[in-house]
């Protein structure tokens, strides 16, 4: 089904953007059950559906409407650079097995 919601309204997004999931049973059914909706998806649908527009304008209605999605990068995390601890200045060298400070025995009494 194929439903093409045109306004010149900027206010009237939100409301053609609900048209357009309630007009989507399978979508509709992701939205009640909380199963995350693909974002590059939903976007490419609904402008090929004539509502235009941003992605960031998406995903701020999405997340007023608490609806999940993901996004295609979702799964790949960056790996942040690990720092390498550089050795502080003026800290005492760490002792080898060998160089270990050795306490006196006491006698037993």
């Amino acid at each position: 089904m194929s439903v093409c919601l045109y306004a010149s309204s900027a206010a009237a997004l939100p409301e053609r953007l609900r048209a357009y999931i309630l007009s989507r049973p399978e979508l509709y059914h992701q939205v009640l059950t909380y199963e995350p909706v693909w974002l590059e998806s939903l976007h490419r649908d609904l402008r090929q559906n004539g509502i235009k527009l941003s992605m960031a304008q998406l995903m701020d209605f999405l997340d007023e409407q608490c609806i999940t999605f993901r996004t295609e990068n979702s799964g790949r995390r960056r790996k942040s650079p690990k720092k390498k601890k550089s050795p502080k200045k003026g800290s005492p060298k760490k002792r080898g097995p060998s160089q270990k400070k050795r306490s006196p025995k006491k006698k037993a009494s």
